[in-house]
């Protein structure tokens, strides 16, 4: 529904294409978020499917495990090879955060164009994943139009090299400032005068309470620190 950010697909041929950009054989572990009414799932009926939907108002679509639940709630305990679906607005950055924790092979996702293009340019979160743009997709084929368009973005997970910046994306309370006081690159006496430089007005916050486009900074900040 729109309250919960919610804009279903209708057309047929898009969910059909869709669903076809999946690399998964049959029988493979898929997770579908926010499957709502089902449009989609009718398109994923050979795989081992777990469908995560938040409006109980909706009922058990055919899959072999119905989870009620938002997926930022759940997604860490899933065990799945593949996932894919509709992203309300309003989670798709700290669903990437999550998603950045897990083993996977690949998700297809459709959501907001701008956020699309934000996800692509971000440092932050190409460190994790390759992202590759896909179709546009009209307002006019929602139910409950959305007010902007929106893109297909399929996502393939990244190995990176270990880096101080792993860790960020699960905040917790701590201050930035501590969490970088913690690496053994610097004695703490260095890592004091690079704070203060680089991030002085960030350092005294707590990591959960840092944007997307502070966490950017501290991205920068870690390359720094891993170049000097």
């Amino acid at each position: 529904m729109s309250q919960l950010g919610q804009h279903f697909l209708l057309h047929q041929p898009t969910l059909q294409y869709i669903a076809s950009l999946l690399e998964a054989k049959s029988g493979d572990a898929v997770v579908e978020v926010g499957s709502g009414p089902g449009y989609l799932t009718e398109y994923l009926q050979e795989f081992t499917l777990t469908c995560v939907e938040i409006d109980a108002s909706f009922p058990s679509p055919p899959c072999t495990q119905y989870i009620q639940s938002s997926i930022l709630d759940c997604l860490e305990e899933l065990s799945f090879e593949y996932i894919i679906g509709n992203l309300p607005y309003h989670i798709v950055e700290p669903f990437f955060k999550q998603l950045s924790s897990c083993s996977f092979k690949q998700g297809v996702f459709l959501m907001g164009e701008s956020f699309a293009n934000t996800l692509v340019a971000s440092p932050l979160f190409s460190h994790y994943f390759s992202f590759t743009l896909d179709k546009q997709v009209a307002p006019s084929l929602f139910h409950i139009p959305p007010s902007v368009q929106s893109r297909i973005v399929v996502v393939f997970p990244l190995a990176p090299s270990p880096s101080l910046f792993d860790g960020l994306l699960f905040p917790t309370k701590q201050k930035v400032k501590n969490y970088f006081l913690r690496s053994e690159l610097y004695t703490k006496k260095e890592m004091k005068l690079f704070l203060a430089y680089f991030l002085d007005d960030l350092q005294d916050l707590s990591l959960h309470a840092l944007s997307s486009k502070q966490l950017e900074r501290v991205y920068r900040f870690v390359q720094i620190l891993e170049y000097i």
